[in-house]
Order: C-alpha cells, then sequence, then structure tokens
C-alpha cells in the first residue's frame, strides 16, 4: 500500500558475509543452505561459510593483503569482488 518498503539489511563484512550466492527468484533456496529468501536472494541469519551454507559463527582471518598471479600471464591479478551474484573470481586487465 504506502510503498514504504526497506531494503533487506544483511552482514557485508569480511568477518561475517551473510549473503550465500543462492538465489530464490524462481525457487525457494536449497536446503543445504539453511538461508531465508529476501528479495531474491539465499541469505543467512548468522554468517555464510565458503561453500554456501549458513553457520553461527564469524569468519576466522586465516591470510591477508594476498595478491594471486596468474602465472601465464603476469600481468594480470585475480581476485574476488566484494559482492558477486556467483561469488566467482575476476582478473585484471
Amino acid at each position: 500500500q504506502g510503498g514504504n518498503e526497506t531494503a533487506p539489511v544483511f552482514a557485508l563484512s569480511s568477518q561475517c558475509f551473510s549473503f550465500t550466492g543462492g538465489s530464490c527468484v524462481s525457487e525457494a533456496c536449497a536446503p543445504y543452505r539453511l538461508a531465508t529468501c529476501q528479495s531474491g536472494k539465499c541469505v543467512c541469519n548468522g554468517c555464510s561459510g565458503v561453500d554456501g551454507r549458513c553457520y553461527h559463527q564469524r569468519n576466522k582471518l586465516i591470510a591477508k593483503n594476498v595478491l594471486i598471479r596468474n602465472g601465464k600471464y603476469t600481468h594480470y591479478k585475480m581476485y574476488f569482488q566484494r559482492m558477486s551474484t556467483f561469488g566467482q573470481m575476476k582478473t585484471t586487465m
């Protein structure tokens, strides 16, 4: 009625990233994720792990300032986007 909806709020820090990488636009979130659907995204009540599943613990820092180089094309660098639909790795140009 009033059009007074707010955007869903979920954690986006390196210690707790709530978006699992899953989509629920056309069907429910996969049961193994233990996530809920918010605006077409499968989101955790806690934090998402690298496997796209929800956990009730924060991420542990194991390394920082890591740079991954391409062995064949050394002028390219590989990185993960901060926010991505599919969590895919990208390369610089």
